[in-house]
């Protein structure tokens, strides 16, 4: 698609909304809010600008056209969430510079991989693990995609064979789908879009047993679809990596130290995650210590700290224009049931918006609607939102989701792996939420 014709798609779809009649219910208000919402989401979509400059204009079209107050277009930056970025990225790189990351990936593995099933159950935790020591969802994407890319290498896997695109499968999941990974990195911020504030325990208690379940149950789509030709000579290979690491030094200690410290603090201070991430990445920047490089620095995307911050004004805006609760209930009528009707549905609201948003534009519009719906019907709203984020998760072409073709670019997924891999997930997706979620969320009385 040239860019004529993403910059007339740009501008026409933004001004045809514009040019719908306003009533008692779509006021002007409204009106402008989807206007000011779908310019910049296109603009992004498209990337016809830097990332600064569209992740600026959320909260200043909410301003100067909309006619929303600075003091909530602007909320997000007070928030916490938005600088869960910039730590998290910050940590990562120092990290790096250590050998703990991959020190605790050959530990894993040296006891789980002696078979294939093991491999794949080793690779899972480690993705575990590596959601409290690398908060930002695309780092932790390349790092675990990266790594068993170079284990598929020394193990002499072919592109294309079932082996190899299995390992690739489930690293793309173990980075993906574990529970807290919505909280403790940017895609938690659709609990920011739509108003909700939730507690971090609170949200383990709600989601961490059924999520978890569904995260390691992942495992048999790949055991079962994606078993070796012949046996993988992995018995001493991960031993061997691991010795080759040589002795443990007192940067990989001090590490894991305030790792293990900035842990406790989060969940002491649940409201101020984000600032405590950046507080611990600081430490290993300092001058005595000489872990982290200051040239590294450069390498945080510090764009994206913005436009995670400007998605997060939607559901501000959205909140203040009434633009949330229109969708909401224009929705409703199609999703209205028993609560469980309404948890597929917006479920499968998710994996319908995905094939034209991005998950980060979905969760950004369509997480304020989705928490009101669940209201609407009696839902408990932080469920709804998870189940609809859920759904925004599934993908059955590379396209929707720019760190699953991430991890399709490395050559080792065909199609037809592809659509085995991830529709088996898709499918493991919806009855873990309907089975395991529902029944769950019924002990502990919260559905």
């Amino acid at each position: 698609m040239s860019n004529r014709v993403k910059w007339a798609i740009t501008l026409i779809v933004p001004l045809v909304v514009y040019l719908i009649p306003t009533t008692d219910v779509f006021t002007l208000k409204i009106k402008l809010f989807f206007v000011c919402t779908l310019f910049p989401i296109l603009l992004a979509a498209f990337d016809l600008l830097p990332m600064v400059i569209y992740s600026m204009l959320f909260p200043l079209l909410y301003i100067f056209i909309v006619g929303i107050e600075p003091s909530v277009a602007f909320k997000p930056l007070t928030m916490h969430v938005p600088y869960l970025i910039i730590g998290g990225m910050m940590l990562s790189l120092a990290l790096e510079e250590t050998k703990v990351l991959n020190r605790i990936a050959y530990g894993i593995l040296s006891i789980t991989g002696k078979s294939f099933g093991g491999l794949i159950f080793g690779i899972m935790l480690i993705g575990f693990v590596l959601c409290f020591l690398i908060p930002d969802i695309a780092t932790r994407t390349i790092v675990l995609a990266t790594f068993v890319y170079g284990m598929c290498k020394s193990l002499e896997l072919e592109p294309g064979s079932r082996a190899g695109a299995g390992l690739m499968i489930i690293a793309s999941y173990a980075a993906l789908n574990s529970a807290h990974n919505y909280y403790l990195n940017q895609a938690y911020f659709p609990w920011g879009a739509s108003g909700l504030e939730i507690e971090f325990m609170d949200y383990m208690k709600l989601f961490m047993i059924p999520q978890t379940i569904f995260f390691f149950l992942s495992t048999l789509i790949v055991i079962v679809l994606f078993r070796p030709e012949k046996k993988l000579a992995t018995k001493d290979f991960f031993k061997e990596k691991l010795k080759n690491l040589g002795k443990i030094t007192w940067q990989e200690i001090f590490s894991v130290i305030v790792i293990v410290i900035t842990l406790y603090l989060c969940a002491k201070n649940t409201n101020a995650i984000g600032w405590i991430f950046c507080i611990s990445a600081s430490i290993f920047y300092l001058p005595i210590l000489g872990i982290g490089k200051k040239e590294k620095l450069t390498k945080v995307n510090y764009p994206l700290f913005l436009f995670v911050a400007g998605c997060m004004a939607i559901g501000m805006a959205g909140g203040a224009s009434g633009g949330g609760a229109y969708i909401a209930n224009s929705v409703t009528p199609l999703v209205t049931g028993v609560k469980e009707y309404t948890l597929g549905m917006l479920w499968l609201f998710g994996v319908l918006v995905n094939f034209v948003l991005t998950p980060l534009a979905g969760q950004a519009t369509l997480s304020m609607p989705a928490a009101q719906i669940a209201k609407n019907v009696g839902l408990e709203p932080n469920i709804g939102v998870f189940s609809f984020v859920q759904g925004l998760e599934q993908v059955l072409l590379p396209y929707e989701y720019v760190l699953v073709l991430i991890v399709f670019s490395y050559g080792y997924i065909n199609m037809k792996d592809f659509f085995l891999g991830y529709g088996g997930k898709m499918l493991l997706s919806i009855g873990c939420l309907m089975t395991v979620g529902i029944g769950y969320w019924k002990m502990i009385g919260v559905f």
